[in-house]
């Protein structure tokens, strides 16, 4: 993670990434199967959804990471910096909105067959 997790950007940082990962899930797909599209009988099986499922884990991982990670460095109450532990409490809620996202969109690009 390249911000802190008390930095205002770090609010929309999941976002971001989801917003990303929505990008290459979807523009992949419909450019490979605009290339080179799989077999219809191999159903859900394929390279394509292999491949998509990886990245949706690897994003959904990241993000859940960034959720931990901004919860867990979040200052301590009543140390005098509750705009920072705001900022960080906001930013790990919207990363795990992100990262349930990101497992939501990513679910049926795994079970359901590529290029239909």
């Amino acid at each position: 993670m390249l911000l802190p997790p008390f930095h205002p950007m770090s609010i929309v940082a999941g976002l971001i990434v989801w917003a990303l990962f929505f990008v290459i899930i979807y523009g992949g797909t419909g450019a490979v199967c605009g290339v080179a599209p799989p077999p219809v009988e191999q159903g859900a099986f394929t390279w394509i959804n292999l491949v998509m499922g990886i990245v949706g884990l690897l994003f959904t991982l990241y993000l859940a990471w960034g959720s931990w990670h901004c919860w867990r460095h979040a200052p301590p109450f009543g140390q005098g910096q509750e705009h920072q532990r705001f900022i960080a409490r906001i930013a790990a809620f919207v990363y795990a909105f992100a990262a349930i996202s990101t497992f939501a969109v990513a679910l049926p690009v795994v079970l359901f067959p590529p290029c239909v």
